[in-house]
């Protein structure tokens, strides 16, 4: 079994390219979870809510949450606000990765619950950087939730 094996990786990026380059760099660091592509924000609350997490929970199944805050649809904020209000929803972590560097928003999701906060780069290199340090902090939190 390895480090990643009960994990599913949600990862909200409309852009196919984009979520290859995430999903590529995230294996280079050893994740080698499931990972789902969510399209926007809608179609993060219409999976998790419409999938029974629940029992996946039971089976030692866990989802970490990739999230853009410019999310088509339903933004960032929005989802995430929903998903910590939701009593067993608000235990999956929530890394926001995002362009988006305004302080309040910044502000905003900590105080919503995300688990981090991003900022990644426009450049194609600086997000491979970016995401390789994910899969770093992934690896972190896998550990703790394996003890």
């Amino acid at each position: 079994m390895t480090l990643f094996e009960d994990m599913v990786i949600l990862i909200v990026e409309d852009n196919d390219d984009r979520f290859e380059l995430i999903r590529k760099n995230l294996l280079i660091t050893h994740v080698d979870s499931d990972v789902i592509q969510l399209k926007n924000g809608q179609d993060v609350l219409d999976f998790l809510f419409k999938t029974n997490v629940e029992a996946c929970f039971e089976d030692m199944k866990r989802y970490i949450l990739l999230l853009d805050i410019s999310a088509p649809q339903m933004n960032g904020t929005e989802v995430l606000g929903k998903i910590k209000q939701d009593t067993k929803m608000k235990k999956i972590p929530v890394i926001i990765l995002t362009e988006t560097d305004d302080p309040h928003i910044v502000e905003e999701c900590y105080n919503l619950g995300c688990s981090i906060y991003i900022v990644k780069p426009k450049e194609h290199q600086g997000l491979e950087e970016t995401v390789q340090k994910v899969g770093s902090f992934l690896s972190v939190v896998a550990t703790s939730l394996i003890q």
